[in-house]
């Protein structure tokens, strides 16, 4: 059974620390690219990218499994796990490092090792829940690692062949890693976390299983779709991932209009992911629609704010809030410290996301140099403040519970 007032193992605050300290290179380049005080080139923009979604995000899924599948984490036995995290503790950082260089050779040598440790987290994801038992949050987390898996081994053999000026695989397939790490990967990640914290104890169900289940087949409908150029298959994306979250969505409404959104409760956090993730759905239909009918026959001819909404919905709107969460209540005996902080990331994140879009969307540049500093900033200040919470001396009180809505 799940239990939401578990103390995460030290493995997981550490990678969360981690995981922040990545994160810092993606907002300091997003707040001066905001700014406009720094004109970056490709290279730079794709390690803020990758910095992001691999520095901070995969990181934190990985810190998050473990808290999840925390008996088995305790359980002897387990030096094939410290090499896993040893290796993405490694492997990571090397791998956003190689995208600064724009080497294509270097960024495909260090790609390999990335999909090792993925490809070792879901084996150990998999053994783990057969020892432990499956409940709903853990199937959400297997298919979520499962997608993360089938991802990265279309990323890594596309990295591959454009460094060695070959053709395994068409070009199209990028379309297929893109499906397989936002459609299924956090998608899914989100979904399991976040009915982890608001709906802790909830029983198996088909409608439950249905929820996780069916975006994963469309994330696979995905995959074969891209790498094939079949249009119609991006059409099948949407009503999967539609049907996915309609269910997620009637099945944790009610925890999210319960939510205490003026208090500095993590709660908040996953709550707020909901809506986001609604919103990131509405978008995917916008881009596979435009591509689908030809409006977007070239990636230049999709608007830059269509793109931003996109994954700012996803990386800030849905994972950022449901990981400075998780955060949160890892460091929940310590959080006298920097209290103000948290509705310093609550407010100004989101706030600061939401404007930023906005912004670019009706092409106010002005207003993006205000909301872009606001929402990297809001961050900075919530990495270091919940960095001092890792770090501090562990508090000798008993640990409180959290109040689920």
């Amino acid at each position: 059974m799940d239990r939401t007032d578990a103390a995460p193992p030290p493995e997981t605050r550490s990678l969360y620390l981690i995981a922040m300290a990545v994160f810092t290179i993606t907002v300091s380049v997003g707040i001066l690219n905001g700014l406009k005080l720094v004109q970056f080139d490709r290279a730079q923009l794709l390690t803020h990218v990758h910095a992001g979604t691999l520095g901070w995000i995969t990181l934190g899924v990985i810190a998050t499994s473990l808290w999840m599948l925390k008996g088995a984490v305790e359980r002897p036995g387990s030096a094939a796990l410290r090499t896993i995290l040893w290796s993405a503790v490694i492997s990571v950082p090397i791998f956003v490092a190689s995208f600064a260089t724009g080497d294509l050779t270097l960024r495909a040598i260090f790609s390999w090792p990335v999909f090792a440790v993925t490809l070792g987290m879901a084996w150990w994801a998999i053994s783990s829940v057969r020892r432990e038992g499956l409940t709903l949050p853990r199937l959400g987390m297997l298919l979520a690692l499962v997608s993360l898996v089938l991802g990265s081994a279309l990323g890594v053999i596309i990295a591959s062949q454009q460094a060695l000026d070959i053709e395994i695989i068409s070009a199209a397939a990028i379309g297929g890693h893109i499906s397989a790490q936002v459609v299924g990967y956090l998608v899914l990640f989100a979904m399991a976390v976040t009915e982890w914290r608001l709906r802790p104890g909830a029983a198996m169900s088909r409608l439950g299983i249905a929820q996780y289940v069916i975006p994963f087949i469309g994330a696979v409908i995905g995959i074969v779709g891209a790498t094939a150029g079949s249009n119609e298959a991006l059409g099948a994306v949407i009503l999967f991932e539609l049907i996915g979250v309609a269910i997620y969505t009637v099945r944790l409404g009610p925890q999210v209009l319960r939510a205490p959104w003026l208090r500095a409760e993590p709660t908040r956090h996953f709550a707020l992911a909901v809506p986001f993730l609604i919103a990131d759905l509405a978008f995917l239909i916008l881009l596979i629609y435009g591509v689908v009918s030809g409006t977007y026959a070239d990636f230049a001819l999709i608007p830059l704010w269509l793109i931003f909404a996109f994954d700012h919905a996803m990386f800030v709107g849905v994972v950022s809030n449901v990981l400075f969460g998780l955060v949160q209540v890892a460091t929940w005996e310590r959080r006298a410290i920097g209290r103000w902080a948290d509705h310093v990331v609550f407010w100004g994140m989101n706030a600061g996301m939401l404007g930023f879009v906005v912004s670019l969307m009706f092409e106010q540049r002005d207003l993006e140099r205000i909301f872009a500093p606001i929402m990297g900033t809001s961050i900075l200040v919530g990495i270091a403040v919940y960095a001092w919470r890792i770090v501090a001396p562990r508090a000798t009180a008993t640990r409180p519970a959290l109040q689920v809505p």
